[in-house]
């Protein structure tokens, strides 16, 4: 997944929590922010790796 997708899937799943629990969704805006970011970087990771590979 990207990083896009993950903000995307995150940011639905807080809509969705927030429509219940608005606390709850501010607390897990970090939470999304942080995996989004973290897969965003390792998607970096593993295409550099790639393209090292290559030549």
């Amino acid at each position: 997944m990207t990083g896009f997708g993950a903000v995307m899937a995150g940011a639905v799943a807080l809509y969705l929590v927030g429509l219940y629990r608005p606390a709850w969704a501010v607390a897990g805006l970090p939470l999304i922010l942080m995996y989004a970011v973290g897969a965003a970087a390792l998607r970096f990771v593993f295409l550099e790796r790639r393209a090292e590979a290559d030549g």
